[in-house]
């Protein structure tokens, strides 16, 4: 079982406005494109859970820093903006040592001012019970297979 915690997207703002904290864990990522080879670049990282977003998002400065595989570009609609998003192959490695290999759109997360590293979309969460319960500060997440 993964186990994940309560945060503020932007930092400074958990005290002027404690009702925004969003459920987070932490993951690492690989660079790999086989999962009988995983190359771990990235620890630690800060995965926002998103359930309103269909596919996982990577953090653009991590893209740039580390040598991801580009699956392409796709046309993206975000409140009626169309725009190409590039799509990189993106493992992810959890705490309980569960592997998802992803297709993920790079966005400038963290540039944007935010203390995310990586938007954890429904195109992964679908594999996991998802629990959130901010009254008792708990987010867990359990692998329930593929």
């Amino acid at each position: 079982m993964i186990v994940g915690y309560f945060a503020p997207i932007i930092p400074g703002h958990e005290n002027q406005f404690p009702q925004f904290l969003a459920p987070f864990i932490k993951i690492a990522v690989s660079d790999s494109d086989n999962l009988n080879n995983i190359h771990i670049v990235e620890n630690k990282l800060s995965a926002l859970i998103d359930t309103g977003a269909e596919l996982c998002r990577i953090d653009s400065g991590l893209i740039e820093k580390h040598k991801f595989i580009s699956k392409g570009q796709v046309e993206s609609n975000n409140a009626g903006v169309i725009s190409n998003i590039s799509l990189y192959v993106v493992q992810i490695v959890m705490e309980d040592s569960t592997v998802l290999q992803l297709t993920c759109a790079s966005s400038p997360l963290r540039s944007s001012g935010q203390s995310v590293d990586f938007l954890f979309g429904m195109d992964a969460i679908r594999f996991f019970a998802l629990t959130v319960a901010k009254s008792r500060q708990e987010v867990t997440l359990q692998y329930l297979g593929q």
